[in-house]
């Protein structure tokens, strides 16, 4: 029984890795009792959702998502399915990928090489496109290969003479980005920081109500422009905080 398992989950990951796509042989096996959709073959370690994302294969793709298919299992080399993707140029899968699950855009491999890192080393300036759509690290992690980000591959990229035609798009992609970043006045540490202040819950909430739009990047509601107009009976150490971080923000929606 046990062989018989293995042989119907190795046929799953040939299905699936075959050049051509082959998704009759994918839904048949699919529909096998005992079928594993996250079988990892040995030594590699890919499954069969990698294998697809590799060579392209959208339909499988979206049938094997549909399956229960994981996104971000590491292969011997630390990559996903989502980083097959993108190194490979299939913006569409990783449009796919994203859409589905997004937690894993920016795990590393093991050589530190993001989803990103390896589409802009390929000059894949669909994929960057589709990455730059989530919270996408663009400054780490430095790679062990060198001292390198996604955002330092792009520059070195955009100044090589015989570069990949499309190196100076993604570098202005990037840097767009990058300046949109900047602009945010809350970063993730500020947030953090914020929620871990021991103030009253009712106050609390207001707080974590803010933030909560903020990185939402929608309006801000009338509880939250009465609380900067309260902000002054919070002690003084806590109102050192808000004023600092919130500064920015006040001066467009409250006159305090």
């Amino acid at each position: 029984m046990l062989t018989r398992i293995t042989n119907i989950n190795q046929q799953l990951i040939n299905a699936a890795r075959e050049p051509r796509e082959n998704i009759d042989a994918v839904r048949t096996l699919l529909s096998e009792k005992g079928i594993d959709v996250n079988y990892l073959t040995s030594p590699s370690r890919f499954t069969a959702l990698s294998w697809a994302a590799t060579h392209g294969h959208k339909t499988i793709v979206l049938t094997l998502l549909k399956h229960g298919a994981k996104i971000y299992i590491p292969d011997y080399k630390g990559a996903t399915a989502l980083t097959e993707a993108a190194e490979n140029g299939h913006s569409e899968i990783v449009r796919t990928l994203l859409q589905h699950d997004p937690s894993g855009i920016n795990h590393p491999d093991k050589t530190n090489y993001t989803a990103l890192m390896r589409a802009v080393c390929r000059g894949h300036i669909e994929v960057v496109q589709e990455l730059l759509l989530y919270p996408v690290d663009i400054h780490s992690p430095k790679t062990l290969l060198g001292n390198h980000s996604a955002f330092s591959m792009a520059v070195e990229n955009s100044l090589k003479l015989n570069g990949l035609p499309t190196s100076k798009e993604i570098l202005a992609l990037i840097k767009t980005y990058d300046e949109k970043e900047k602009k945010s006045s809350f970063s993730k540490s500020q947030i953090t920081l914020f929620k871990t202040i021991p103030i009253p819950p009712k106050i609390a909430g207001i707080i974590n109500d803010f933030f909560n739009e903020k990185e939402k990047e929608s309006s801000f509601s009338k509880s939250h422009t009465t609380f900067f107009s309260t902000i002054h009976q919070f002690p003084s150490n806590v109102t050192d905080i808000i004023d600092e971080y919130t500064k920015p923000i006040r001066k467009i929606i409250t006159n305090v």
